[in-house]
């Protein structure tokens, strides 16, 4: 079986990828090994409760912008879905009594932030205010390789200030990563049961990990991949408790993300962040 495109992994980057591709006439095929798509967009349910099994925040449902991937998506397959916008995205719990809620709205953030820092009210919003240019700039021009000349000069003549904008930040991109598979480029996945399927290119959704230590062989890690695997630190195992509670026992106007931290020495420590 022949495709243009296999995507290895139905999560939420592999869906967007292949339905992209599929609405500009691609033939695409999509694996996956478990039971239902999705990735940690998934839920399952338990005792009248519906649990998320990864990310309960998700972005991409906007109706602005090229960044509103999923909105975009979606639309491709005449499909639209019903989001719920968090008015705080997350609330931090942290040592010396700062309680800051990252507000949805730009100002009210900043001023929850200012707050506990005064003096650095002016160099805290030009920090921010700089992070803002660089997603105006990408909000405003399709997300496409921006090492592509002929899209790039489309791209300038249409949006010159939003290019020009983003020069200073573009040393690289996940091209650089890309090119070093160009001499020796995959054709095609085998299957664990043995069926081989063949495409003109193959995209892969799994983790980092999985794509260069199970899906290619060692010597088909580049060496720059390897010096990075190394430098890697890997961060603490965790674990995640899925537990329901009757809606009244939360105080009204309690937030749906938190996050807890009672010593700043003991971050990145078993138990240490909540």
């Amino acid at each position: 079986m022949q495709s243009d495109v296999i995507v290895i992994g139905s999560g939420i980057g592999g869906l967007v990828t292949a339905i992209a591709l599929a609405a500009k006439g691609a033939k695409v095929l999509v694996l996956e090994r478990y039971l239902i798509p999705g990735g940690s967009a998934g839920d399952f349910e338990r005792q009248g409760y519906r649990f998320d099994v990864g990310a309960s925040m998700i972005f991409g449902f906007g109706q602005n912008g090229t960044t509103n991937l999923l909105s975009r998506a979606l639309e491709a397959v005449n499909v639209s879905l019903e989001v719920i916008p968090d008015s705080v995205q997350i609330h931090y719990h942290l040592p010396n009594g700062l309680d800051l809620k990252v507000d949805r709205v730009y100002d009210k953030f900043l001023q929850n932030l200012t707050a506990y820092f005064p003096n650095q009210s002016q160099g805290i919003r030009r920090f921010y205010d700089e992070a803002q240019k660089v997603f105006h700039c990408l909000n405003s021009i399709d997300l496409l390789s921006l090492e592509e000349p002929r899209y790039l000069m489309r791209v300038f003549f249409q949006h010159p200030l939003a290019c020009l904008g983003l020069v200073k930040y573009l040393p690289q991109n996940a091209a650089d990563v890309a090119r070093r598979y160009e001499n020796r480029r995959s054709v095609g996945i085998q299957l664990a049961n043995g069926q081989i399927y063949r495409a003109k290119r193959i995209v892969s959704n799994a983790t980092r990990w999985d794509t260069f230590e199970k899906l290619l062989s060692q010597q088909a890690i580049p060496i720059n991949e390897k010096k990075w695997q190394q430098r890697y630190q890997k961060s603490p195992s965790f674990l995640s408790l899925h537990m329901g509670v009757k809606a009244e026992v939360l105080p009204e106007g309690t937030e749906c993300h938190h996050i807890i931290l009672e010593d700043w020495e003991r971050m990145a420590d078993p138990e240490g962040t909540l």
